[in-house]
């Protein structure tokens, strides 16, 4: 599912390209922040490759890795074993407000990966295999500043449609 999903992100970019701009670009992204879902919390990282078609609109395919906080269906204490990725397809809509700063919204859809394997009980242990997939929309504010010509600084606030996951960001982008 997760090859099917890729392939149609880089088949939307890749058609996407002759369309562009001259002020197009292309992007690789970093990101390190904060997540929180019902009673766990924790730090995350994510990579991404996006394409800004001109300075209003912009795409992004990212993958995310949330550890032990996600929606596992129980929580990270319970079962500390399950850890939660994601692979995500979004949209940008920016809104330039100064020459190096934007504001913009974030829509897209996301496929979470939940796994791993977890035992509970103290007399008599019980194991539990977790393998999931979830489809779920995703939607958030940022706002990003460039640095230099090549490097651009963000921040997020995303809430994923995944039961309470909610997400705040720090990202660094290259610009090609």
């Amino acid at each position: 599912m997760f090859l099917k999903l890729t392939a149609k992100a880089i088949f939307v970019l890749a058609i996407s390209i002759p369309y562009a701009h001259a002020d197009s670009e292309i992007k690789i992204t970093s990101d390190i922040g904060y997540a929180s879902y019902e009673d766990n919390e924790g730090v995350f990282g994510g990579i991404g490759l996006g394409l800004d078609l001109n300075e209003y609109l912009g795409f992004q395919v990212s993958y995310t890795n949330y550890g032990k906080v996600g929606p596992t269906g129980e929580s990270a204490v319970e079962m500390p074993g399950v850890e939660t990725s994601s692979f995500a397809l979004s949209s940008h809509l920016n809104w330039p407000v100064l020459t190096d700063f934007s504001l913009f919204g974030i829509l897209g859809y996301e496929l979470l990966n939940i796994e791993g394997v977890s035992t509970a009980g103290s007399l008599f242990q019980t194991t539990v295999y977790v393998d999931e997939e979830k489809y779920a929309f995703m939607y958030g504010v940022g706002g990003s500043y460039n640095l230099t010509n090549n490097i651009e600084a963000s921040l997020k606030l995303v809430s994923h449609d995944s039961d309470n996951l909610i997400t705040g960001s720090f990202g660094l982008a290259y610009i090609f």
